[in-house]
């Protein structure tokens, strides 16, 4: 996302940014950012089974109920779930089979993007929240605007809603909790937070 624009409000995510954000403690204030997150039903069930197994594997898990928090978001409608679409099949498919070429049954992934693209074109969402780099390279070359967790974490410190020593911290944190940063990644949102106004 380019430095000028204004950060997105309303997105389609999966669930791997949802995870960093927690491990990087900062997922609770999605809220204060961001007006809706939109998800497609076998998302939804990738959460429910995914990440119980995620918190089981950790020795050292991060403050906050990751589940208590999602069903909040989800009774209070600022997670949007969206039931299975056939007309989206197709497209799904095509992505998934970018996303996975070795195994493309790996649909969950596909899914999202097909939402995504699909609500962008309405006029519904304005970005695709994702952190996986496959995800992301897709959803430009199809014209998709892409944030991340530490582009949403970068947003959250140039709102003053944490502090740069605050902002700084997070990539370490999520790291700790087995999270991979690229080192160029890491570098380029220390670079961002530091030039940031205060």
């Amino acid at each position: 996302m380019n430095q000028s624009q204004l950060p997105p409000s309303v997105v389609v995510s999966n669930t791997a940014p949802i995870l960093s954000a927690w491990y990087g403690e900062f997922l609770h204030l999605f809220p204060k950012l961001l007006k809706n997150i939109h998800i497609p039903q076998s998302e939804k069930e990738e959460w429910t089974t995914t990440i119980p197994r995620i918190i089981a594997k950790l020795t050292n898990p991060p403050e906050g109920d990751i589940n208590k928090l999602l069903a909040e978001w989800e009774d209070s409608f600022f997670v949007r779930i969206h039931p299975k679409q056939p007309r989206l099949e197709a497209t799904a498919q095509r992505f998934s089979k970018r996303i996975h070429p070795k195994d493309p049954s790996k649909a969950v992934d596909g899914e999202v993007l097909a939402l995504a693209q699909l609500l962008y074109q309405t006029d519904a969402i304005e970005a695709l929240l994702a952190d996986e780099e496959p995800m992301r390279k897709i959803a430009m070359e199809e014209g998709l605007p892409v944030i991340g967790s530490l582009g949403i974490a970068r947003e959250l410190c140039r709102a003053n809603i944490i502090s740069r020593e605050e902002a700084e911290k997070i990539p370490d944190k999520i790291e700790a909790h087995g999270q991979h940063i690229g080192i160029r990644l890491k570098a380029h949102y220390l670079q961002q937070i530091e030039i940031l106004p205060t």
